[in-house]
């Protein structure tokens, strides 16, 4: 089915200028991504659990709105960052917080990055 599919889109030379065209194109330029969840069974279908990660930042980009300083946004910003990357490494985001807290007091300048 997807070499027919292939082989239809190569055959469509004469709608180039369509959107019609211009989706073909974009199909085959993009071929080998968007069938490799066919060769590696651990690729997804589709990006959904991106897209919930950056759902949270993405909703509250509006509140950095409100914040009175530049300072205040790039706070929360990269504490919207932190949290995420937590989740992401299965940590616990208030005790990875406070390890990095506490390891920030220690150690000035240290980057403390969740396992």
């Amino acid at each position: 089915m997807l070499r027919e599919l292939r082989e239809f889109s190569f055959a469509q030379g004469g709608l180039r200028r369509s959107a019609f065209g211009k989706a073909l194109r974009y199909l085959l330029n993009h071929w080998d991504g968007l069938t490799l969840f066919l060769v590696d069974s651990r690729i997804p279908l589709d990006n959904n659990a991106a897209e919930r990660v950056l759902r949270g930042p993405v909703v509250g980009r509006k509140n950095f709105y409100g914040n009175r300083s530049k300072h205040g946004a790039q706070v929360a910003a990269i504490l919207y960052s932190l949290i995420e990357t937590a989740k992401l490494c299965g940590q616990d985001p208030a005790a990875y917080l406070l390890r990095a807290a506490k390891a920030a007091i220690r150690t000035p300048g240290a980057v403390t990055l969740p396992i």
